[in-house]
């Protein structure tokens, strides 16, 4: 059992990253990069501004994704692609933020961003995350998914983060106000975007066909639709059948 879900878990990892190689050829065709890796290609179309001056220092918690810079790569709108050494993805704004060449603190609009591929660090072999920018249907507003695996059936997370405004504290004369998240989980079929409430086998099957031999092959791999690596394992099965 332990071998069976160490073969998941490899396969899931390749097949959710497997265009990152794909991704710096493409970059590697631009031509020479800044040497320290944060000049921004093509910049118009990643909608580059300044950062507005948005104090969070009263502000409990954290609002990103990770409180590090990371290394990123961009997949733009336009198909085009962009690279940043230094990259943060602020979930209470919902905008990607970087440092540009001039060192400099630039904003990018959701919407002209398709993708991102978070790397640890500076260290372009490992990446930790994948977003992607789709529509919520409930608020009408594209947000940055985190993808769990690649495809065209995806399980996606949806973090929010929020304000809370806290009571009155008299040791520090003023109201204190403090980050906080939600989670939901939505499931993608190529660009549309289904949210279900939890992840269970019920939700997930109204959202996807539930065929016989879906079923058959649930009940062959003691896969129970209950947790994160079950439902991107079988969506992974589900992938692999539409190559065919």
């Amino acid at each position: 059992m332990r071998i069976f879900f160490l073969f998941i878990f490899i396969f899931i990892t390749q097949s959710l990253f497997s265009q990152i190689e794909i991704l710096k050829n493409g970059f590697n065709s631009l031509g020479e990069i800044d040497v320290a890796f944060s000049k921004i290609i093509n910049t118009k179309p990643v909608g580059q501004k300044k950062m507005e001056s948005i104090s969070y220092s009263d502000v409990q918690g954290s609002p990103f994704w990770n409180r590090e810079w990371n290394a990123a790569i961009f997949v733009l709108t336009n198909g085009s692609m962009a690279k940043s050494l230094k990259a943060k993805l602020d979930l209470f704004v919902n905008e990607v933020l970087f440092v540009n060449s001039s060192n400099t603190e630039m904003s990018c609009e959701n919407t002209q961003i398709k993708k991102i591929y978070f790397f640890k660090g500076t260290d372009t072999t490992t990446v930790m995350a994948v977003f992607e920018s789709l529509l919520d249907v409930a608020s009408h507003n594209n947000f940055y998914y985190k993808v769990l695996n690649e495809g065209k059936i995806r399980l996606l997370e949806l973090k929010r983060v929020l304000v809370k405004e806290n009571e009155y504290n008299p040791l520090v004369g003023k109201k204190e106000y403090s980050f906080y998240s939600k989670i939901n989980y939505a499931i993608a079929d190529n660009e549309k975007v289904i949210p279900i409430k939890s992840l269970n086998q019920s939700n997930i099957f109204s959202a996807i066909p539930q065929l016989e031999e879906y079923k058959e092959w649930l009940k062959q791999n003691n896969i129970k639709l209950k947790n994160e690596l079950d439902i991107t394992t079988f969506f992974s099965y589900l992938n692999s059948k539409e190559k065919k």
